[in-house]
């Protein structure tokens, strides 16, 4: 088989390992890939997403970084090393990465994410900005419709977040996006409450405690009112 053709075989394994959540596999494959072009950006780009799920952040990073050395137009690169500082509570490169992502390819994903960093900094103008585009292109998207009211809370905007969260309730189905939106935001949640324990600054923490706050009483809302 012609080497290319063989690389590109492993390269889609490990795309497909990667979505069967087996990391350590799909590594595997990226190095097979890897050893028939070692200058690959797609495999670097997949070798540090399975890094990323295997929870070694600092090689994923290294990874992405390679990836975007090869191929600097590598827009799920940037997304995913945007994921990286994300976690690391590093939001000002977050931002960079995900708006890098999105001038190059609009996914919606990639905007959402940009958003809840600006939503992490604290710019709530800006980023509710980015929640709205998004309801602009999907009116019916649940998550940028609850991201729109954790910032209204966050500005103490309480009864600009109620319309809109009535409006969330009577708008969206919520047998179909319950399970999505919970898990979304619980994992937000988890996350937020992990980098409240590091950050140093206490304007930084006070975000992400009002983050928190908002989070909770969604969460807790949707599930109080949302039927299974």
């Amino acid at each position: 088989m012609n080497k290319n053709l063989t690389r590109d075989v492993y390269i889609r394994e490990a795309n497909r390992l990667l979505g069967q959540k087996l990391f350590q596999e799909a590594i595997r494959k990226c190095l097979r890939a890897i050893s028939l072009d070692p200058h690959h950006a797609l495999a670097y780009t997949i070798w540090g997403i399975a890094l990323f799920g295997a929870q070694d952040l600092d090689k994923a990073a290294i990874k992405f970084s390679k990836a975007l050395q090869i191929n600097p137009s590598n827009a799920r690169a940037y997304y995913n090393y945007g994921g990286f500082y994300y976690h690391k509570g590093n939001y000002e490169e977050a931002a960079v990465c995900f708006e890098q992502a999105w001038s190059m390819s609009s996914n919606p994903k990639y905007l959402q994410f940009w958003g809840l960093t600006l939503l992490s900094q604290g710019k709530y103008d800006e980023a509710y900005l980015k929640f709205e585009e998004l309801n602009c292109d999907d009116p019916r998207a649940p998550i940028p419709r609850i991201c729109r009211c954790l910032i209204y809370s966050c500005q103490e905007k309480r009864s600009e977040a109620r319309v809109l969260f009535e409006q969330t309730l009577a708008i969206l189905n919520p047998t179909q996006t319950k399970a999505q939106i919970v898990h979304f935001m619980e994992k937000d949640l988890n996350l937020t409450q992990k980098k409240i324990e590091v950050v140093q600054d206490p304007q930084q923490k006070e975000y992400e405690n009002q983050k928190i706050v908002a989070l909770r009483y969604y969460l807790n809302k949707i599930l109080d009112i949302w039927p299974e």
